[in-house]
């Protein structure tokens, strides 16, 4: 074959994959930087890119082995082509900013399972990337194509270089790899061309610690912002307390143990903080810990339940927790004691019942729930749930404590009873959460209440129906979520 043959053959495989390329970028509109759906679609975007490179290569190998020198160049610089078409494409310090910042989730995952499994997917894409680069960096030092390929590579080195700003991008993309076009968006709404110091300052302002926590982690510029709240609102840090565990948020996953302890030894001193407490929660998920893990460590380590350090079994890896060095705290309600709200307002003896275990210690978790119930209903569907983590402050007068609490984690429900299975008459029925078929309750008992007649009642997590015949029928369901709210759902059949 003759070089002039070699070069038309690999233009039109490289035409073809160019129009294939443009084809992707079509489909990819500008988007909300949020959308976890468009950010996959990105990383799909990228791997396509990564393929061609491979593609290339895959080529390139073949070629050294049956000595076509001319190809073997050709298809490795190719494959260079477009391994530097996907760095440019990806745009990866972009992508990175906003993952954590997804506002919606994949279906049965929650929004931080999203955020894990969106880094784990970059990360495994950007592993593929480096073995192609290496892949492409062995074959180019075969001596026969070395000098060919050394050229090309320092031309596309020096044009890459040159691509100051997104505006000079797209025609160094064309002239690496034909076809590629550059992916990009637009700040969302609520932070027009704002720094992160300026956005930091909004939501503080709005009390939002956790999207505050978000922005400052492992981001000195935000220290300032941080240092100041953490010496505002109940329970303030000193200066230098506030100065220190600023500058530890801002060490972000490079937060040594000793560091982490630093803030666990603040929370001694500052229990009611809930700046505070959002900043070991994500310094702890920094550490590789879910939300909910690093959420029950904490509860763990506040309520004293454990000597030393905590092994939390998690998918997620983990690195060795801060070992508690003392009781929290010195002194704690007991059922006789006086508590009110922040607002002033004093807790009822009805009222503390809840607050306390059958040992009279405090139970630092509480929840709200809130239905969805018909006249005359005490309870009916939960429509959400939401932990509330309670902290106490001693006040002013001798055994008396002011009581806050702080949003968790909030589920959200969408019951409804269906139809398993049905033999004419004879009909079986099951509850499910139309969102979460995963979602945890119990149930206690299953009513069908005719118009007439007697009710049928059942048990388990099914509940087969003979019905007598044509009718209004009325099934309802009995039962408590995983923290233990209790529920009823009802619905009305028509046969």
């Amino acid at each position: 074959m003759t070089v002039l043959n070699v070069w038309r053959h690999l233009l039109v495989g490289f035409v073809f994959a160019g129009v294939a390329l443009a084809g992707d970028s079509e489909t990819l509109p500008t988007f909300n930087p949020r959308d976890c759906k468009e950010l996959k679609k990105r990383q799909t975007y990228y791997q396509s890119l990564i393929k061609s490179g491979e593609t290339y290569c895959s080529a390139g190998g073949s070629a050294l082995k049956k000595d076509f020198v001319d190809l073997a160049a050709t298809n490795v610089i190719d494959g260079y082509r477009y391994a530097y078409a996907s760095r440019l494409v990806w745009e990866v310090e972009w992508h990175q900013k906003w993952i954590p910042f997804v506002t919606n989730h994949f279906f049965l995952m929650t929004r931080f399972q999203t955020i894990e499994s969106l880094q784990s997917t970059f990360a495994s894409k950007e592993a593929n990337r480096a073995k192609l680069l290496a892949d492409l960096e062995r074959l180019a030092q075969d001596p026969r194509i070395a000098p060919k390929v050394k050229t090309a590579l320092a031309e596309m080195a020096k044009i890459v270089g040159d691509a100051k700003t997104p505006e000079e991008k797209l025609p160094v993309l064309d002239s690496i790899a034909p076809g590629v076009r550059p992916v990009r968006a637009p700040a969302p709404p609520d932070t027009p061309t704002t720094t992160p110091k300026e956005q930091l300052n909004t939501v503080l302002k709005n009390g939002d610690y956790r999207r505050a926590v978000e922005i400052a982690i492992g981001d000195p510029r935000c220290s300032g912002p941080i240092e100041q709240a953490l010496q505002t609102g109940p329970d303030p840090l000193t200066s230098e307390q506030a100065r220190r565990a600023a500058a530890i948020l801002a060490r972000g996953a490079a937060a040594t143990k000793e560091e982490l302890e630093e803030l666990f030894q603040l929370n001694k001193l500052h229990p009611n903080n809930s700046l505070l407490h959002e900043i070991k929660i994500q310094m702890l998920m920094a550490k590789g810990l879910s939300r909910d893990d690093a959420e029950a460590y904490l509860r763990n380590w506040l309520a004293n339940n454990v000597g030393g350090c905590v092994i939390i079994q998690t998918k997620y890896p983990t690195v060795p927790l801060p070992k508690p060095s003392g009781p929290y705290p010195a002194a704690q309600p007991t059922p006789t004691s006086t508590i009110t709200t922040p607002s002033g307002d004093v807790l009822t003896s009805e009222e503390k019942i809840k607050l306390f275990d059958k040992d009279g210690k405090p139970v630092l978790t509480g929840y709200k729930v809130k239905y969805l119930a018909e006249p005359g209903q005490e309870i009916g569907k939960i429509q959400w749930e939401e932990e509330r983590l309670r902290s106490y402050q001693p006040g002013v007068k001798p055994d008396s404590f002011v009581m806050s609490e702080v949003p968790g984690k909030r589920i959200e429900w969408a019951m409804q009873i269906k139809e398993a299975r049905r033999d004419n008459l004879r009909v079986t029925y099951e509850l499910v959460d139309l969102e979460r078929p995963s979602a945890e309750f119990t149930i206690d008992e299953w009513v069908m209440t005719p118009a007439s007649g007697q009710p049928q009642r059942g048990t388990g997590t099914q509940f087969e129906i003979t019905f007598p015949g044509p009718g209004t029928y009325t099934v309802e369901v009995h039962g408590k979520t995983g923290w233990g709210n209790a529920f009823v759902v009802k619905e009305t059949i028509k046969l």
